[in-house]
């Protein structure tokens, strides 16, 4: 008797240790990313990041993984940690160099670096760098934007605007 409930300790030990399976966890994944679409909120954003982590950890292989780096780097820039969403993209970067992802790892690291931790010298050579890298995609306007206008405030921003309309109706 003993032996057969200490087999049935073991087998309850073990369905419960294995956790959910890969496609539950990647289930749970796409359903929360889903409600997140809809609502901003920092503490399922940040169970998410958990969730994608979790899974990244246990799955490295996974064809999807370098698409949850990139989502986690995301998040993690939306909840203003600017020192790990840079981590995230450049894991992104070094392991996974030719994911579609690349590129705008690369022009997100200048966004952090400028609206998240404030570091216009680190912005301004991250936009350069992707510039350098990648000077037909679609975001290089967006780069050299955010090169001319970087450091100003809202205000001065809308002063340069300004100042080019008067000149404009001038002439």
């Amino acid at each position: 008797m003993q032996k057969l409930i200490f087999q049935f300790i073991v087998i309850l030990f073990l369905f419960f240790a294995c956790g959910p399976s890969q496609k539950t966890q990647k289930e749970n994944i796409f359903r929360m990313q889903k409600e997140l679409e809809s609502n901003f909120d920092t503490t399922a954003i940040a169970k998410l990041i958990d969730m994608y982590d979790t899974y990244i950890a246990k799955y490295p292989e996974d064809s999807l993984i370098p698409e949850f780096i990139f989502r986690v780097a995301e998040a993690n820039r939306a909840l203003m940690r600017g020192t790990q969403a840079l981590i995230n993209y450049d894991l992104l970067i070094k392991q996974y160099p030719n994911s579609e992802y690349v590129p705008e790892c690369y022009f997100l690291k200048g966004l952090v670096f400028e609206d998240v931790l404030y570091d216009f010298n680190a912005a301004n050579l991250s936009y350069r760098e992707f510039i350098d890298k990648y000077p037909e995609h679609h975001l290089k306007n967006d780069a050299e934007l955010s090169l001319n206008y970087l450091g100003m405030s809202i205000e001065q921003i809308i002063e340069t605007f300004s100042d080019t309309l008067t000149v404009d109706a001038i002439r």
